[in-house]
């Protein structure tokens, strides 16, 4: 592709180059992976700074050097611009055929229940006879990929005649602007509790980089009862709000009832009414199908073929997600829960349908914020009644330092044991399994893999569980649960 086309929408402050029919065959931000006849673009991070790697790029023969800093101006093809980043996903999008201006798009942001609620409207735009799909933390390497995943991506889908995508926004991908080409037929905003704290400071920050996504959306849709609804939305366009608790909402929740393996709604708006049933338990997901409900509603979708789609509505891979056993005496479920306070709403939900005991398996990631580690411990053995703490993903950080930052929070009055390997932490807790009891696996939720020191290793928990399980029916007893 020309330099001239692939910078199209970009605006140059400076350059040296007298002529941009240069033909460019890709674009990146690592100098390692620069060949002969890239641009380079030199990002700014927040551990590394790619402006130091431009002498390796142009070593490596790269066509142009594309910056924002200005002292670094010379003896090199340069252009600067005011965002590195912007300039990266616009570079992107140009290189794939923009695929931004050939299909819809959704965005959903929040903490919690972005993948859920992304699965739940793909799902009821395809049972509208709508080609979507979604992209997010259940099928990207990040909850946002970037650029040079990202674009491709959204190129192959358009090419195969996808009408809609449906996309989580994290906040890291809004600050740093990897959906810039992009605009919204519709944004969602879930809810926002303390997470990133480590990379954002505070929750005012927090707030302010998700609020980056709304000018961009044709029309929002928010959980009304979220105390930063105001300040993540007030530059949206126009505001569409949904509620359990505030009946001046445009959609409205009311007699939810949930069980073990499903749970029902009445959902309210403006002259109709929708008897809704949802094949998955819990009052978070009862939120995230309100979400979904809503949004596809507004869109155009007719009442009756939603509570269709409802009643046929797939588990989301790791979210609340139940273990199939060969045995029903008690029930496994396997959730990604990793901030407080999902982990204090799946607690209790669970706690509702639980009739024997409610065992918690939950462990924090490494590397990762800290200070949200003591809360975790703090909720676990509260609404729990038996806490198992062990490992999730330590990465580099020691699996003990990690497990003594959750214990700083603990009630030391109730029932918690440590294992820190996570595998025996998951044979202990279904070996030692009551009649009636539910054991919730926390953190892991649909991940295939554990990170540690070492790199990524296999990590299948659904497996694990159930070898586990298949263990302990196939002795008489075991070392945790003697006949």
């Amino acid at each position: 592709m020309r330099l001239s086309r692939l910078l199209e929408g970009i605006k140059i402050l400076e350059t040296n180059l007298e002529s941009f029919d240069t033909e460019i065959s890709s674009v990146s931000a690592d100098s390692r992976s620069v060949q002969k006849d890239d641009v380079f673009i030199s990002i700014a991070g927040n551990s590394y700074n790619g402006h130091r790697y431009i002498g390796e790029a142009l070593q490596r023969r790269a066509a142009v050097i594309v910056t924002e800093d200005k002292s670094f101006t010379g003896g090199f093809p340069y252009i600067r611009v005011r965002s590195t980043r912007a300039a990266y996903a616009l570079m992107w999008n140009n290189l794939c055929g923009r695929p931004s201006e050939r299909m819809k798009y959704i965005a959903v942001t929040g903490t919690n229940g972005k993948s859920s609620t992304v699965s739940m409207t793909v799902h009821m735009l395809r049972a509208s006879g709508i080609k979507c799909e979604g992209i997010g933390t259940l099928n990207a390497s990040l909850t946002t990929p970037d650029p040079p995943e990202l674009y491709p991506r959204l190129k192959e889908l358009a090419d195969g005649g996808c009408e809609y995508v449906v996309m989580e926004a994290s906040s890291h991908a809004l600050e740093y602007r990897k959906l810039e080409p992009l605009y919204f037929k519709a944004g969602v905003f879930t809810n926002l509790t303390p997470e990133h704290l480590d990379f954002h400071k505070n929750m005012r920050s927090y707030a302010a980089s998700k609020a980056l996504l709304f000018p961009k959306c044709e029309v929002t849709l928010y959980n009304k009862d979220d105390k930063y609804a105001d300040a993540v939305t007030y530059g949206a366009r126009r505001r569409i709000s949904y509620s359990f608790l505030d009946n001046s909402a445009d959609y409205i929740c009311h007699n939810i009832r949930t069980e073990l393996d499903r749970s029902s709604f009445d959902l309210l708006t403006i002259g109709e009414l929708f008897h809704i049933t949802l094949t998955l338990p819990g009052r978070f997901n009862v939120y995230n199908a309100m979400a979904a409900c809503s949004l596809v509603h507004r869109l155009g979708m007719p009442k009756e073929l939603i509570k269709e789609a409802c009643a046929c509505m797939p588990p989301v891979k790791g979210r609340l997600e139940r273990v199939e056993l060969t045995d029903n005496s008690y029930s496994v479920f396997i959730d990604y829960a990793h901030t407080p306070d999902a982990l204090s709403k799946l607690l209790s939900t669970l706690r509702e349908m639980t009739r024997g005991r409610l065992v918690c398996v939950f462990g924090c990631g490494g590397d990762r914020d800290r200070s949200k580690r003591p809360g975790m411990g703090t909720i676990a053995t509260a609404l729990s009644d038996y806490t198992i703490i062990t490992s999730d993903n330590p990465r580099t950080e020691d699996p003990i330092r990690i497990i003594r930052d959750i214990l700083s929070g603990v009630d030391k009055t109730k029932r918690y044991i440590v294992i820190p390997d996570r595998r025996s932490a998951i044979r202990y807790a279904v070996h030692s399994a009551r009649a009636g009891d539910v054991i919730v696996f926390c953190g892991k939720g649909h991940e295939n893999y554990e990170i540690n020191g070492w790199g990524k290793t296999p990590f299948d928990e659904k497996k694990i569980i159930q070898e586990a399980h298949k263990e302990r029916i196939g002795k008489e007893g075991n070392e945790y649960n003697p006949r």
